[in-house]
């Protein structure tokens, strides 16, 4: 049959059939009208003796072996929105919220009689699954659509109500469970104390009442504990300090949601590291950054992380590199720089600091080292003469030593005494000698540019000319091989003076051979200096001296004795050419026990000391170059210092001009941050004693600094 024929055959007032279907209101699809008698729409009054003992059941008596599907099946009938009865669902919800919040009242009522926690625990676990029961089954009436909330969230609106109205009673149920949890700390606990935990989290008081009793119970539970640990070495309490607190999360995991766990583990944080800061920064950081405890420094900056104290700890992390890079009144300082640089590098890679907070370090790092530039600047040039006479220097160590070199104030002071030791170095007339130095020049000149290696670039041509020579002579057999000769450039070395001392004999023929193989094939103009030259002498009959090793003017010098076995200093001088004043010098170094008493020096005449003796047969006599031309040092140094103290009091003023009034401490480590210079404990209060005689400031007993 067709739909035409049907339709005209259909009442027009049939109802339509909505048992077992869907009408969709926002479809165009057609609802067909029901051929057969009408089905009788399903009601609340229908159903409301039936729900009404059910619900007496559930709640009163505890019986959930009752179907629930019956309550789902009318929760879904009547659910749905008629056009004769659009609030049938409205007031089956009404009807069971009533019964909701009458038991959810009584239940308030209980909580008086609680004395534990397992009486706690089977009390809520019978009430929640009742609560559950009833929530589930009539969950069709809280849809989206008629934004009517699950029963349950109703009980648990209705039972915070009630306890915020008995908050004694509440606190007195959390202490229970508090002091329990505290108490008996074993898995066999466990379980029951979860359930009591799960009576303060349905309450709605959790966060605002239970969590902040919990956390401090935890906190003081612990406390002496941890004031005990922290008498000790920082390393020890760091580490001992984060396992206890590793052990109380672990503890508390199966009890409380990540949310709160992440709220305790900031609490004992807290305990263990903010209410400890300003000793920890004081007295521990220094003592972390000596002994070089990569381990502690990562714990410190994890827990100033969890605690917002992170920019703090860098800060005061920076004054203690700083302070420790102001260290030359050590022995060796640029071996203690480097050693605090490698540290710091260990300390940046281990914290994993942003870029930001390692510049901050660096920063302070470079201040401290700087305090002193001209002195850091000298002291760096013989740490390099030192580490490259070796010929063995490690890729890392000149790593280092360019790392430290980038931060020198005075990058000029420092070319002037390398190219001192350098040529000093190159005397040696070993090649594997400066192959570092090649290296490291090379780096000098990507650094600073070919125009600040220029002294340095002359001494290694002079040196690769001279072993050009030396090889075409060698192999012409002219000289024989104990002889060597170096060629030096006037321009990188303006203090050589040309030397009219007579040269000896046994080396005259062979420096002439030189010269003339060095003008026909370099185009050289060469001259003389035995200042810088190294001679190696045979001694006979000294009895404890068989070896001497020294420079020219000084072999000239004992080579006169061979002729004349006394003599006055005048008498020296004119034999050998010497200055005068150059031999009085000398012989007042050859007399000291330090080269064995080599010279005797009786009534005004000069002679050679048979007795004379060290310890290894073998006298060894130091160079004496040519100093380098320095400026008026200490008057430089003292402009520094008074520029310096200006600073500090104009930025003294600047700030309490701003803050009025501040903390002594505070006010140090601000000047600390804004300052370009290192400032010491001494210097800072120096200066504010000054600033307080003249009135610019006032400092009261109490430790501040006031704006006047």
């Amino acid at each position: 049959m067709s739909d035409n024929a049907n339709a005209g055959t259909m009442n027009p007032n049939q109802k339509r059939i909505v048992v077992g279907m869907y009408k969709n209101t926002k479809s165009s699809t057609k609802v067909f009208k029901s051929p057969f008698q009408d089905i009788p729409q399903p009601t609340f009054d229908l159903f409301k003796d039936e729900i009404q003992d059910n619900l007496n059941k559930i709640l009163v008596d505890g019986d959930l072996s009752l179907p629930g599907k019956s309550f789902i099946d009318i929760s879904r009938q009547l659910a749905i929105p008629t056009e004769t009865s659009p609030t049938e669902g409205h007031q089956l919800y009404d009807f069971t919220s009533q019964h909701v919040v009458d038991f959810a009242n009584d239940v308030t009522t209980h909580i008086s009689k609680f004395k534990n926690v397992d009486q706690i625990g089977s009390f809520w676990t019978d009430i929640s699954s009742k609560i559950n029961e009833i929530s589930i089954s009539f969950s069709p009436l809280s849809t989206k659509s008629n934004r009517l909330p699950l029963l349950r969230s109703k009980f648990e609106d209705v039972i915070k109500t009630n306890l915020e109205s008995t908050l004694p009673e509440f606190d007195r149920v959390c202490d229970i469970i508090i002091k329990e949890y505290n108490n008996n700390r074993t898995p066999e606990n466990f379980e029951t104390e979860k359930l009591a935990f799960n009576f303060v989290k349905d309450s709605g008081l959790f966060d605002e009442v239970f969590l902040p009793k919990l956390i401090q119970s935890v906190v003081d539970r612990i406390r002496d504990q941890v004031d005990a640990a922290f008498e000790g070495p920082l390393h020890e309490y760091l580490s001992q300090a984060v396992s206890l607190v590793q052990s109380e999360i672990n503890d508390a995991e199966p009890f409380i949601s990540p949310s709160s766990l992440r709220k305790l583990q900031r609490e004992l944080y807290n305990l263990i590291f903010t209410s400890k800061f300003q000793q920890i920064v004081k007295v521990g950081l220094p003592v972390i950054v000596k002994e070089k405890n990569a381990d502690s420094i990562k714990i410190c900056v994890n827990l100033a992380k969890e605690t917002d104290k992170i920019n703090e700890f860098v800060r005061r992390l920076s004054h203690v590199f700083e302070a420790e890079a102001d260290c030359f009144n050590l022995e060796n300082p640029i071996a203690h720089i480097l050693d605090l640089h490698r540290t710091m590098i260990m300390f940046n890679e281990a914290a994993q600091f942003s870029p930001e907070h390692i510049k901050t370090i660096r920063s302070s790092f470079d201040k401290g080292f700087n305090n002193l530039p001209d002195v850091a600047a000298r002291l760096l040039a013989i740490e390099v003469n030192r580490e490259f006479i070796t010929g063995q220097v490690s890729d890392e160590t000149l790593e280092h030593l360019l790392d430290v070199f980038k931060i020198l104030s005075y990058k000029d002071v420092f070319v002037s005494y390398h190219a001192y030791f350098l040529a000093k170095r190159i005397l040696l007339m070993k090649k594997h000698t400066v192959d570092d130095d090649l290296k490291f020049m090379d780096n000098l000149r990507v650094l600073c540019g070919p125009e600040y290696t220029k002294p340095l670039r002359m001494m290694f041509e002079g040196l690769k000319q001279s072993l050009e020579v030396m090889d075409a002579l060698r192999s012409e057999k002219s000289i024989p091989k104990w002889f060597s000769c170096v060629m030096f450039s006037q321009e990188s070395w303006p203090g050589i003076e040309p030397c009219d001392a007579i040269i000896p004999s046994q080396v005259l023929p062979h420096l002439q051979a030189f010269e003339n193989k060095a003008v026909a094939e370099k185009k050289k103009r060469i001259m003389h200096s035995l200042q810088l030259t190294r001679v190696k002498l045979e001694v006979k009959g000294v009895k404890g001296i068989k070896t001497i090793k020294c420079n020219g003017l000084y072999a000239s010098y004992l080579l006169a004795f061979n002729d004349v076995p006394s003599m006055l200093v005048s008498q020296i001088s004119k034999a050998t050419k010497i200055d005068q004043k150059d031999v009085e010098e000398m012989t007042e170094i050859l007399k000291r026990k330090r080269a064995g008493n080599l010279i005797l020096l009786v009534h005004q005449m000069v002679r050679i000391n048979p007795e004379a003796s060290v310890e290894s047969g073998a006298l060894n006599i130091a160079f004496s170059f040519p100093p380098i031309s320095q400026k008026d040092d200490e008057h430089t140094k003292n402009a520094i210092m008074q520029n310096r103290d200006n600073q500090i009091d104009a930025m003294v003023v600047r700030i309490l001009k701003f803050e009025k009034s501040l903390d002594r401490e505070d006010l140090k480590l601000r000047l600390k941050d804004a300052l370009k210079f290192r400032m010491d404990d001494e210097m800072y209060e120096k200066r504010l004693n000054s600033l307080n005689k003249r009135q610019f400031i006032k400092l009261d007993a109490s430790g501040c600094v006031n704006y006047i």
